[in-house]
């Protein structure tokens, strides 16, 4: 350890010379603010003075409140702390220090403020040090061999890393910053004096400061020339430590520049990979520099080389901050902080509701990073809805959770469809040697900019990105992420980056509407274990592909190659939830129901948070039939994600298929009371009271779905209120609105064959019918399971005679499962287009005895003889006396 006492503290110093630089023995030239056994704040004790700088004095001190433990305490200068605008700045400062988490980073503890008998006391304190300094170590013994010098380099490389992803420039990092305890490869390096970094956005030029803040010989050469630091500046510096540990003494430069000159004995002395670390770390220009510390020691360890970089924009000119201030726009001094989390809580903090959509955004249709995108979102997604159960006014949705409505073109849409207040964007473009993915949270209905991330990973280390967007996406949010297994995100972390680009193309395909991808995406998949053969994600999703090969078929090989890839990703990753989860749909399909119930079970205690666990086991249990199961199963949902507002409505819709339209009614209100600005709760509160024969407030309901977002569905109910009124005119306008939002709806051609049919226009009857069954048939086609769309199909052949194709299609409908109430109920209406009025009747009376509502059958037009039959006007009189 040296004798001179600056190099045993922090070195937390925002000086141009400090005492960590001057040598042994230098003294301070001006009275101490503190002496010995002074006590600040009524706990903290001086025990010695450290070391003076710029803009103080450090000292050692003892805090009472946690046994005498010894810190060390940073105090402000008198004159400084009496300036109320320096003041503000020093305290903006250590929150953002603050906000520096990292083990190689010397902590900053806490902000104090007291009034003293000379004036007020600003002061900080920090983790107190027992080592020396790097100035000091090199002083004593010299240069630094590379095997010595690589831990020291990388602990260096990945502080300064974390300081710049938090939005933070050391400004003055030098050899006196770094400080050392231990020797040989157990050093430990934790870097000093964040205490005094400025946030880049909050920084002023040379020019205008009129001042140099750093250390002449560590300066970047843009500095000197008047530009505002970057994190830039501190890989230059870095530059220089490294040169300095390796050599003895700082880079050498041309005459009348700034930029590196390697000495020929530096290249030869050194292995070629350090001299490349710092020729790129001291290149003049700084866009041409690594743009990261993980960059830089990516060349000396390229597996590391996972890099992350908050991208800085130039602040405002003096003379432009002035103008726009003189225009009233003061406000936009916020915008300078984007990228700081910290000053962001401040300054710029985020509502305390927070509704998050996903969602890829600028649209970039030619990218070639969609797919990659998606897979990034998607395990974003899951990642950060682990955190709502813990975290209140939390949701995170994706357009993906919603069925049955257009996803949301852009963050505005996003209110109405999703219920979201903030819109995480993400889009992607080349880097050098990479890719950058760009992050920022929307206020969702102004598109105004929250927060900013920017990550970059080479492209060797694709598949870390997911992973990194996560972590950054719950940093913006301000939650506590909640990981899934460990293992599971290693393996994806792992995988080559063809495997890992490929996998991304199977997940896109997969996820397309209908099916549409499928058999691209098995392709994708087996090409992925090709480059991967013992990926076990890959197989279980290639079994889950396969799965859904042989739902669209029929064809029991594929449940053979399904079971096949799930027993292989059992055998390369046996407690992986994935694992389980691919092997409960293969289960399921096999007609091993309790076991597949089982394996869903075992996935979930595996990974208890897994939404898509959830989800898959609801869906399974709804293939079997299982309806109070399902319900159950989304009611657990909502006691782990009560915001999570698609589980009320899948949840509302499941009572709806029980026949309960009260109980259905109730869980939509639920549901709208949690999100209010969904438009689709609205809607499905509406439908309900049409049911239960309470017009005047369904028609409300509708109206207020259409003010949160203009839809499909609200159209299509108001129209149907207005057919039962005898107002077809009125009713087709809502129809046509219904069908121009959404033209692949075969009911809205439906309901606007109705109205022509009523008002004796036939050929529009018929053309409308078409266009109806057109589409019925195009998804069958792409999925023949079903039994719904079967039963639709026939009844667009009855209405357009095709009788004979009409009844076969109503026997594929049974066949594949269409025997609920509902599907019995178009049955009936089938029946009744093909003239088999007794058969049409019973069916109704049935689901009218089971709890079909009154009002669906008064709005089928085919019904008119089933109405007008005694027997349906008693059952439906005893059924109004009974309520």
């Amino acid at each position: 350890m040296t004798d001179d006492p600056s190099e045993q503290t922090e070195g937390c110093l925002d000086a141009t010379k400090s005492m960590s630089d001057a040598g042994p023995g230098t003294a301070p030239s001006e009275p101490r603010q503190l002496r010995t056994s002074d006590v600040l704040s009524g706990r903290f004790t001086i025990v010695r003075f450290l070391a003076r700088g710029g803009m103080g004095e450090v000292y050692e001190a003892a805090d009472s409140h946690l046994q005498n433990k010894h810190c060390a305490l940073k105090i402000l200068r008198k004159e400084i702390a009496a300036d109320p605008v320096v003041r503000q700045r020093f305290e903006r400062e250590v929150l953002l220090a603050r906000e520096v988490a990292h083990p190689n980073v010397c902590p900053t503890f806490d902000l104090f403020r007291e009034d003293g008998p000379d004036g007020p006391i600003l002061f900080l304190t920090m983790r107190l040090l027992r080592g020396e300094s790097l100035s000091a170590r090199l002083h004593r013994a010299g240069a630094v061999s590379p095997e010595a010098a690589l831990p020291i380099v990388r602990q260096m490389a990945q502080a300064l890393g974390a300081a710049h992803r938090a939005g933070v420039i050391h400004r003055d990092f030098k050899p006196g910053n770094v400080m050392l305890e231990g020797t040989g490869p157990e050093t430990r390096v934790s870097i000093t004096d964040f205490g005094l970094s400025r946030a880049y956005k909050a920084d002023h030029t040379l020019a205008e400061t009129g001042r140099i803040s750093g250390t002449i010989g560590y300066i970047a050469p843009e500095l000197l020339q008047g530009a505002t630091a970057t994190p830039a500046a501190d890989i230059y510096a870095f530059g220089v430590v490294v040169h300095e540990m390796l050599t003895g003494r700082r880079p050498e430069f041309k005459p009348g520049t700034r930029r590196f000159q390697p000495p020929s004995h530096f290249v030869a002395a050194l292995p070629r990979v350090w001299d490349r670390l710092v020729t790129g770390c001291l290149e003049g220009d700084a866009s041409k520099r690594f743009q990261s510390a993980d960059e830089a020691l990516g060349i000396l360890e390229p597996q590391s080389f996972s890099t992350r970089s908050v991208q800085f924009r130039a602040p405002m000119s003096r003379r432009r901050r002035a103008a726009l201030a003189a225009a009233g726009a003061l406000t936009l001094g916020a915008a300078w902080w984007l990228a700081v989390p910290a000053l962001n809580s401040l300054v710029n903090p985020l509502p305390k509701k927070r509704f998050v959509a996903l969602m890829e955004w600028p649209p970039q249709p030619n990218s070639p990073y969609g797919k990659l995108l998606k897979n990034v979102l998607s395990t974003t997604g899951n990642r950060l809805a682990r955190a709502e159960s813990s975290t209140k006014d939390l949701l995170v949705i994706s357009p993906g959770d919603v069925t049955g409505q257009t996803p949301p073109k852009g963050p505005v849409d996003a209110v109405g469809a999703l219920g979201a207040n903030l819109v995480l964007a993400a889009s992607a473009a080349p880097a050098r040697g990479g890719v950058t993915l760009s992050l920022q949270l929307l206020d969702a209905a102004t598109q105004k900019v929250f927060r900013h991330d920017e990550l970059t990973v080479a492209a060797s280390r694709l598949g870390q990105l997911p992973d990194l967007a996560a972590s950054a996406s719950a940093r913006l949010l301000e939650v506590r992420e909640v990981r899934n297994s460990a293992k599971e995100v290693d393996e994806i972390g792992s995988l080559p980056a063809p495997a890992y680009l490929t996998f991304t193309t199977a997940e896109e395909l997969m996820g397309r509407p209908n099916r549409a991808g499928l058999d691209d995406a098995i392709e994708a998949y087996q090409k992925t274990l090709d480059l991967a053969p013992q990926f076990a994600q890959g197989y279980a999703k290639l079994a889950i592909a396969y799965v859904q090969k042989f739902l669209k078929t029929q064809d029991r090989a594929f449940l053979g190659l399904a079971r096949r890839n799930a027993d292989l990703a059992l055998k390369y990753k046996p407690g992986s939830a994935q694992v389980l989860l691919a092997e409960a749909l293969v289960d399921v399909n096999l007609g091993l129901t309790q076991q597949a119930i089982d394996e869903l079970g075992r996935a979930l205690q595996q990974d208890p948070k897994d939404p898509a666990i959830l989800v898959a086991k609801a869906r399974a249990l709804r293939d079997l039939g299982r309806r109070a199961e399902e319900a159950d199963v989304y009611r657990s949902i909502l006691a782990d994600r009560p915001n999570y507002w698609p589980a009320y409505n899948e949840l509302g819709w499941v009572l709806y298929r029980q026949g309960d339209y009260q109980k259905a009614a109730d869980t939509f209100a639920e549901g709208s009371a949690v999100a209010p600005k969904v438009a689709m709760l609205f809607v499905n509160v509406g439908t309900m009271n049409l049911l239960l024969d309470r017009k005047k407030e369904a028609e409300a309901a509708f109206e207020s779905s259409l003010e949160r977002l203009p839809n499909e569905l609200a159209y299509q109910n108001l129209g149907s209120i207005a057919f039962s009124a005898g107002n077809y005119r009125k009713a087709l306008d809502y129809y046509t609105k219904a069908r121009d939002l959404r033209p692949s709806s075969d009911s809205s051609w439906r309901n606007i064959a109705d109205c022509y049919a009523m008002l004796g226009d036939a050929r529009q009857e018929k053309e409308s019918y078409a266009k109806a069954a057109e589409l019925v048939a195009n998804n069958l086609r792409i999925n023949p399971k079903p039994g719904a769309l079967w039963m639709n199909q026939a009844f667009y052949q009855a209405k357009l005679g095709q009788r004979t194709e009409a009844e076969a299609s109503l026997t594929e409908a049974e066949a594949h499962g269409a025997t609920d109430m509902h599907s019995k109920f178009k049955k009936a209406q089938v029946l009744a287009v093909l003239g088999k009025k007794e058969e049409a009747l019973r069916q109704v009376l049935e689901c009218l005895s089971k709890g079909l509502s009154k009002t669906e059958v008064e709005l089928a037009l085919d019904l008119k003889e089933v109405r007008n039959d005694p027997r349906y006007k008693r059952l439906v009189a005893q059924i109004r006396s009974e309520n």
